[in-house]
């Protein structure tokens, strides 16, 4: 029997800390997955980390370096569950999330669930430090939809994600010609054809802040970072012309201005914009955070929770 959820999770020499991302994933009060892990040619121990825990719900494929978009359409493509979870062999899911995230799916019908996320730092499982705020501890505001907050400077990490897999599939999957931004694009796309979403509000997403590098091991120069910025913004305008999208003015509004603000010309001009956003939400709202992102404070549940993936020690700074 084909198990509910296909965990993928992309690798690239991340033999100290993939380890621990497969231990949050085995740790789910919800047993129904599996877990493809892709390695994009990591050049260390990491298949070997991978394999030693033995678990008949793990597999393993190898391929040469191709980047994040490719190692994620690879676990598509091998995926037999009915929905996929998207994780980076760096981060953790707190145990609750794949069975909350599932109930509240199947529950509401909705095409695309997301939860609340947290950056963090850890050197073992022996201690853990995370921010005191949560990013999406609320969901949107129910007036908002998710392509409008998306075209307002919005996103939602893919980690924080469920998706229903053959509706990735009829996307064609993650764009391969992109680095940066590849998580956001997809999710555009898959929303402007799937646009019910709903919240899992006891699912939480650990989001690992290191110096190990990127996913694929690829250097990212600020040439490809504007390339990819660019790419994302047309791929946006292309999606709202051809699927008709209604969406509001000044979403309209503003991804015209960001499309223009993409061009070589006026890319210094796009940053000093977004460091005027920024500066404008910090002395206004307190936080420099887009208020979509609906952040507060991390509960005592969720410390509870994150003590519960094996550490010892919590502390939030």
């Amino acid at each position: 029997m084909a198990p509910s959820v296909s965990v993928i999770v992309p690798t690239y020499n991340r033999e100290q800390v993939v380890s621990d991302t497969i231990r949050s994933v085995l740790a789910q009060t919800c047993s129904d997955f599996e877990i493809i892990v892709v390695d994009d040619g990591s050049t260390d121990g990491t298949v070997k980390a991978i394999k030693d825990f033995g678990d008949s719900r793990i597999r393993v494929y190898q391929q040469a370096n191709a980047g994040p978009g490719a190692a994620r359409n690879r676990g598509i493509a091998e995926a037999v569950g009915e929905y996929l979870k998207f994780l980076d062999s760096d981060d953790l899911i707190t145990p609750l999330s794949l069975e909350q995230q599932l109930e509240v799916m199947r529950k509401s019908g909705a095409a695309f669930g997301y939860g609340p996320w947290i950056h963090c730092r850890f050197d073992d499982l022996e201690s853990i430090e995370v921010s005191k705020n949560v990013m999406q501890q609320h969901p949107l505001p129910k007036h908002r939809s998710a392509l409008d907050a998306l075209m307002q400077s919005w996103t939602v990490i893919v980690q924080a994600s469920l998706f229903v897999t053959e509706r990735v599939r009829k996307c064609k999957g993650f764009r391969t010609d992109m680095i940066n931004y590849e998580d956001m694009e997809l999710i555009f796309r898959y929303l402007a054809k799937t646009p019910s979403v709903c919240f899992a509000e006891d699912s939480l997403t650990l989001y690992r802040d290191h110096a190990l590098g990127r996913l694929t091991g690829e250097s990212v120069g600020a040439s490809k970072r504007l390339a990819d910025r660019r790419a994302l913004a047309n791929s946006m305008y292309e999606v709202v012309q051809k699927e008709g999208l209604k969406i509001t003015p000044y979403s309209r509004l503003s991804l015209g201005f960001d499309r223009a603000l993409q061009q070589s010309a006026w890319h210094r001009l796009f940053k000093r914009v977004e460091r005027l956003r920024t500066s404008i939400r910090r002395r206004i709202l307190g936080t420099s955070w887009h208020p979509d992102y609906r952040v507060a404070s991390i509960t005592e549940n969720q410390v509870d929770a994150i003590k519960n993936l094996g550490f010892a020690r919590v502390s939030v700074q």
